[in-house]
């Protein structure tokens, strides 16, 4: 969840992650960093969420240093869209969401 104020953006998740109806884990991160100031929630398949969180880090790395200059936001969400995508047409059972917010000027 996301809310937007007058000073920037608060980001909050839950931090359990389930298999079914068994918790397997109490205590994970659902909120992750893709740049300095650009960061993801993720929801749905673990895995799966943090490999395409690591594959748009390291796009937007790549980015940086080809263009000299922090990425925007819709470069980000852009990535994710493209990946997202693509991985929807090879599995049609993915069933994840990822919300992508900018901290920070």
């Amino acid at each position: 969840m996301a809310v937007k104020f007058k000073g920037g953006v608060v980001v909050g998740a839950d931090s359990r992650v389930s298999t079914g109806v068994y918790i397997s884990n109490r205590a994970s991160d659902k909120i992750t960093a893709v740049d300095d100031k650009i960061y993801c929630c993720r929801s749905g398949s673990a895995a799966d969420t943090q490999a395409v969180s690591d594959y748009v880090r390291y796009f937007l790395d790549q980015h940086r240093m080809e263009y000299g200059k922090p990425p925007k936001v819709a470069t980000a969400a852009s990535f994710f869209q493209q990946l997202v995508r693509a991985i929807c047409s090879l599995q049609s059972h993915w069933a994840s969401s990822m919300c992508i917010e900018h901290c920070g000027r």
